[in-house]
């Protein structure tokens, strides 16, 4: 600014405003003037944002609802996983319910059959040792002999139905009061009475089993054996007996 001038140190005069320009119309409805236009959609500023951008821009995919294994390879292999823990599942259950169902009745009744065979061969073997009488010897022998060939068919018949009995197993029922019987009678001179008696016990109970495991299969294989094992047994009680009622009367 220069000093000198006349209006130096004034501030400058405020400028008059402006009226707006006003459109005019004309008789036939035309402006003199053309109005300014106003901002359209096309020159609106928009802030950085495209308002067309969801035509140009691919479309963003929907998202899925519910449960998604992924891909087909996942899939496959959670399948298979859950096929598996099934299957085990199953297994253990049927191993549980197994356990607990009541085993076959034929495979009781022999495994009992077995154990008295193997008392008696037991009893008659001491049979053999103490006494002293011919008659009772035989008797002994007998009974060693034809019940020790019936429990091998017996036992061959278990085996083939998965079912084998160790020496343990077959001596569950040895009878202790059995022995002290005997031993008794040996120091009295009784034994050959008390070894028939104890003979003929034995064999009558026996022979009842027989016939219960009989009557309780319908297997023909398994009926011949009992049948036999059945004839055998009640030859020797006759025996038994017979020597029994022969001690007595004396």
């Amino acid at each position: 600014m220069n000093p000198n001038e006349p209006n130096f140190g004034q501030l400058p005069p405020t400028p008059t405003p402006q009226q707006p320009i006003i459109p005019q119309q004309n008789a036939t409805g035309q402006y003199e003037v053309v109005p300014p236009l106003y901002p359209s959609a096309a020159t609106a500023p928009n802030n950085g944002h495209n308002p067309y951008e969801f035509i140009i821009s691919p479309s963003t995919k929907p998202k899925r609802l519910g449960f998604s294994l992924g891909s087909s390879k996942n899939s496959a292999s959670k399948l298979l996983f859950i096929v598996a823990g099934a299957g085990i599942l199953v297994i253990i259950l049927g191993v549980i319910i197994t356990s607990f169902l009541p085993k076959n009745s034929s495979t009781q009744n022999l495994t009992t059959i077995a154990q008295q065979q193997q008392e008696l061969m037991r009893v008659a073997s001491q049979g053999e040792r103490q006494t002293t009488s011919e008659t009772t010897q035989g008797l002994a022998y007998t009974i060693d002999l034809s019940i020790g060939t019936d429990q091998t068919q017996v036992l061959a018949y278990l085996g083939k139905h998965n079912t084998k009995l160790s020496v343990k197993q077959l001596s569950l029922t040895q009878d202790k009061s059995t022995d002290a019987t005997l031993t008794a009678a040996q120091a009295s001179s009784t034994f050959d009475s008390a070894f028939a008696e104890v003979m003929t016990s034995q064999l009558q109970t026996y022979l009842s089993d027989l016939q219960k495991a009989y009557n309780n299969t319908s297997k023909t294989d398994l009926k011949q054996i009992l049948s036999v094992s059945y004839s055998s047994g009640k030859k020797l009680l006759g025996e038994a007996q017979t020597i029994q009622a022969q001690a007595q009367s004396q």
